[in-house]
């Protein structure tokens, strides 16, 4: 999308520069996802992209701890010269990175994706951090939240956030469905690994899929595979070949991968706190169920499956449903940038 200027003009392409808390941006995760489709599908008519990974301006030691360096920071913007920057994670790395720029006179944006303190594994240090983030996020910086919720976490002096989706491309792909269940995500805690592995021992005729690094030793059944290091062409080959997605996370700031799932005609099965549920009011290809333990959120799951096998449902496409979108578009995520980045015009 964006006009592309004329043949014969000179024309430089302005730079946007973007800085993300994870040692590669070419792995799977969810900010990771984001700044590869943004890089990749962004108006690269009219703009460059660079992605800078956290070894790149973190090295300052304290305590055995890296933390980001204002010499690497200053060397990468002397030599990129960029138009904006664009942080992505709400981290001490990110948010300590944005502070030592905050005079350089370079317009910052933030991307949090942001994880409330109850849903870490340290809640203290969790809560710590967010105050510093909220400290942060009332200085010159402009904010783009995927939800309402997100919002809901800050207390914000100022008017520099925009709410939009983070930015998921959503080729669709049309294949005959499999008697094939997926689960796709990180083998954290609040993930549900372990609901997902004990889900597939109740339904030994079904085909499970688990695009996952096990940290951990799990007893699996065998109707249950576990699959790492594949590409995200074979990842979404999966989703097109899956008759369903379950997401059993106990918090998701958005969820990305719900709406990877919909985009190739996949079920989905999530808890009610995958928080992209605001963007699914009334769709009937979502299956929700309220998080609760763990025995009580297999039951709950199983529950749904039993219902979705015996009725022998399938995707709904949007013509078989009213007020049920399935997919947010490529052209609306470069609409939503584009009013991210507006805000540098109303500045």
């Amino acid at each position: 999308a964006g006009s592309s200027p004329a043949l014969g003009t000179s024309y430089m392409k302005k730079k946007i520069l973007h800085f993300i808390d994870s040692e590669s941006y070419r792995k799977e995760g969810g900010i990771e996802s984001v700044v590869r489709n943004i890089t990749e599908n962004y108006r690269n008519d009219l703009y460059k992209h660079r992605v800078c990974c956290r070894d790149s301006f973190v090295s300052k030691k304290v305590l055995n701890y890296k933390f980001p360096d204002a010499t690497k920071l200053k060397k990468i913007l002397n030599e990129e010269k960029p138009y904006l920057v664009h942080f992505h994670g709400s981290g001490p790395n990110i948010w300590i990175s944005i502070t030592l720029l905050l005079h350089k006179n370079i317009p910052i944006f933030l991307s949090p994706s942001y994880h409330p303190p109850w849903t870490t594994k340290r809640p203290i240090m969790a809560y710590i951090n967010k105050l510093f983030l909220n400290l942060v996020m009332n200085q010159d910086i402009y904010i783009a939240f995927s939800t309402k919720y997100e919002v809901n976490q800050f207390r914000l002096e100022k008017k520099n956030f925009i709410i939009i989706p983070p930015f998921f491309m959503n080729s669709k792909i049309s294949k005959k469905k499999l008697n094939q269940v997926l689960f796709v995500g990180r083998d954290d805690n609040h993930k549900g690994l372990d609901v997902y592995i004990m889900i597939a021992k109740e339904f030994p005729t079904i085909n499970f899929i688990a695009v996952t690094k096990p940290k951990r030793k799990y007893q699996v059944s065998n109707n249950l595979s576990l699959l790492s290091n594949i590409s995200n062409k074979e990842i979404e080959e999966l989703y097109a070949d899956s008759k369903l997605l379950i997401l059993p996370s106990s918090y998701e700031s958005f969820g990305g991968v719900v709406f990877e799932a919909l985009s190739k005609d996949c079920m989905v099965i999530i808890s009610d706190r995958v928080k992209c549920i605001e963007y699914l009011e009334n769709n009937k290809n979502v299956f929700l169920f309220k998080f609760k333990n763990k025995s009580q959120n297999i039951q709950s799951i199983k529950t749904i499956m039993k219902k979705l096998k015996k009725s022998d449902r399938s995707f709904l496409s949007d013509s078989d449903h009213n007020n049920s979108k399935n997919i947010i578009t490529l052209e609306e995520n470069i609409s939503n940038l584009d009013k991210l980045y507006s805000f540098l015009k109303a500045k």
